[in-house]
């Protein structure tokens, strides 16, 4: 026995992002939840927590230029952002074409040897 299953209207349809009514998380924020970090920059973790939002969530977030908008700005205000290069370069190791991913691969393996002569936080 079939079913009938009718199709949503257009206009049910939802064709934007999902909206998050909160603001990203700072310094303080994020060490209230026990988590530190060495960067010095509150607009780097913030931008940190809003790429992550993006990925965990699949959306894009058109008011901070999506993935890579919030990248660039989570990067230029803390060059040296320790979880934003990991995250960042992290990412771009999933390339789909193993071509196209050597690069970062061989750039995480380069960052990761610099960072054990840092000054790191547990978490980091």
């Amino acid at each position: 026995m079939s079913k009938t299953i009718n199709a949503p209207e257009a206009s049910d349809i939802v064709t934007d992002s999902p909206t998050f009514t909160f603001h990203w998380r700072d310094l303080a924020a994020w060490q209230a939840d026990g988590i530190t970090f060495s960067s010095p920059s509150n607009e780097a973790v913030k931008m940190y927590d809003a790429i992550l939002h993006q990925a965990i969530y699949h959306y894009h977030d058109g008011q901070l230029g999506g993935f890579s908008g919030t990248n660039k700005s989570m990067m230029e205000a803390d060059p040296d952002f320790v979880m934003g290069k990991v995250f960042s370069l992290g990412m771009d190791c999933f390339a789909t074409n193993p071509n196209k991913n050597a690069e970062p691969r061989k750039k995480l393996i380069d960052f990761s040897a610099k960072a054990k002569e840092m000054r790191l936080t547990e978490y980091e």
